[in-house]
């Protein structure tokens, strides 16, 4: 079981509930990692909201979402950019 929190577009804060289905590969073919598909609704505007599972724990983020697919970036997948982030970038800072 899985928790979505966020602020929809800076809106009040909203939860939605559901469970992991599948992991799978990116909807939109731009992120080499598998991603979490899950069932709780994801609020547009709410990219980036942690999704917890039932200890609190933060165990994604919110990518996309509709048509009944919501999909978030695992917390692992975001460890292993921290970690070596030239892996995944031809750029040096933010630009």
């Amino acid at each position: 079981m899985v928790t979505a929190v966020g602020y929809p577009l800076g809106g009040e804060l909203t939860t939605t509930r559901g469970k992991v289905v599948r992991y799978g590969t990116d909807p939109f073919n731009s992120s080499p990692f598998q991603m979490m598909c899950n069932s709780a609704p994801i609020e547009h505007g709410s990219s980036g909201s942690p999704l917890v599972d039932s200890s609190g724990s933060i165990v994604g983020v919110a990518y996309a979402g509709g048509g009944g697919d919501f999909v978030a970036v695992p917390v692992e997948a975001l460890n292993e950019v921290l970690r070596d982030p030239s892996k995944f970038s031809n750029k040096t800072s933010c630009e």
